[in-house]
């Protein structure tokens, strides 16, 4: 499918980004006053939920997120007791990251209610077309690590 004009409202890239941060601020809205964690907060706790211990430098890279917004939410995460910071023991110049116990209790608070949030935004999804979603996400996901693998300079 080749198209000749572009429009922002059909724009694919703009339309998973207007849909992304869409979702974003609603979630955040779930979580933030009662769980007092902003959107990038919640990531990187989540991503420390998953794993058991990961450097800044992973979750920029886990997450997709810039890596000044990463730090700050560790900065407000330790300040928070939420997560801790260690020397590696392999490598003395590598600092990890670690869900704190307090983090991890106010992690398993927070699944639940994200859970229900994506549960209702989903709803209206029935079990074949939520699967084709997840499938064509996957799809586009792995076409566009192939063509970042090939980007050649132009000349304008």
């Amino acid at each position: 499918m080749k198209r000749s004009e572009l429009h922002m409202d059909s724009f694919l890239p703009s339309m998973i980004r207007n849909l992304s941060e869409g979702m974003a601020v609603s979630m955040s809205q779930q979580i933030s006053g009662r769980f007092r964690l902003n959107w990038p907060e919640w990531r990187v706790l989540l991503q420390l939920a998953e794993h058991s211990a990961l450097t800044a430098s992973d979750i920029v890279e886990y997450s997709a997120m810039e890596k000044s917004k990463v730090s700050r939410a560790i900065a407000s995460l330790e300040a928070q007791d939420l997560i801790v910071r260690r020397v590696s023991e392999e490598d003395h110049r590598v600092k990890l990251l670690a869900i704190t116990e307090t983090g991890l209790k106010r992690y398993r608070a927070i699944v639940p209610r994200v859970l229900d949030w994506e549960k209702d935004l989903i709803e209206g999804l029935d079990a074949s077309e939520y699967r084709d979603l997840l499938f064509l996400l996957e799809k586009l996901k792995k076409q566009l690590k192939a063509m970042s693998a090939v980007v050649e300079p132009e000349q304008v």
